[in-house]
């Protein structure tokens, strides 16, 4: 009924945020324009962008945040961050060798 989708980059350099084309559309063949929008590094290759996607309800969107663990590295296969949404502490992380994911609440 009153759904939202908040999304937030968490500046890990300089970012650039721009409208550009966009299209929707509701049956097959039937687009029609729509506004849309990106992040743009302003820095050269390689880059990285730590994005969160935060569903709510009502029209005050909620105030998340989140921080890249300390050790990062761009295109390392193991990364891990922290972030609070809701007032709820999180870890989250993946690792591409072996694969895996993690989730947790640290509270």
């Amino acid at each position: 009924e009153d759904a939202n989708v908040l999304v937030r980059s968490i500046p890990t350099h300089s970012l650039v945020f721009e409208e550009e084309e966009g299209w929707h559309a509701w049956t097959y063949g039937k687009r029609v324009p729509r506004p849309a929008f990106r992040f743009r590094h302003s820095e050269q290759a390689p880059a990285s962008f730590l994005t969160l996607v935060v569903p709510y309800k009502g029209e005050t969107p909620p105030d998340p945040t989140a921080a890249l663990s300390a050790d990062f590295s761009t295109g390392v296969d193991r990364v891990s961050l922290t972030a609070t949404v809701f007032g709820n502490d999180w870890e989250i992380g993946r690792d591409l060798d072996p694969p895996e994911v993690w989730f947790h609440s640290t509270k």
